[in-house]
């Protein structure tokens, strides 16, 4: 399973990487979706993305400005990396991938449900139950 983003320059001239589809990050923290995240300078970027920018510029450097590239990342990457949680959207948000900080907050303060109200970790919503942590 990838979540599926678009890599580039945004109009602020930070690098922006921008999720779509159904499987995207979530921060229980926040209790909301995360549309998009941006850098201010090619140092601050993940590994994977500072390759990203390399393979890039090599062939095309005005690709990353003008449209930018799909990419398809690894849960993996978005949870450790981006320090995000990954849900599928939809009429509920089905956690598919838990980041380690939204679980200890969560388990901490409590998970939200879809509306932003409080639930235990045993509840039915709760990202622990969904994932068989509890």
């Amino acid at each position: 399973m990838k979540v599926k983003a678009n890599f580039g320059v945004n109009a602020n001239h930070e690098w922006s990487l921008r999720f779509a589809g159904p499987i995207r990050p979530y921060s229980y923290a926040m209790a909301d979706e995360i549309a998009e995240v941006v850098w201010d300078g090619f140092d601050s970027l993940p590994d994977r993305l500072k390759s990203v920018v390399r393979e890039v510029f090599a062939e095309d450097e005005n690709r990353l400005y003008e449209r930018g590239v799909d990419l398809e990342l690894d849960l993996d990457f978005v949870t450790s990396d981006l320090g995000l949680s990954v849900v599928r959207i939809g009429e509920t948000l089905e956690p598919v991938a838990v980041n380690i900080e939204d679980l200890e907050q969560g388990v901490w303060n409590g998970f939200v449900d879809r509306w932003g109200n409080p639930i235990e970790e045993d509840h039915p919503e709760s990202p622990l139950v969904k994932l068989d942590m509890v």
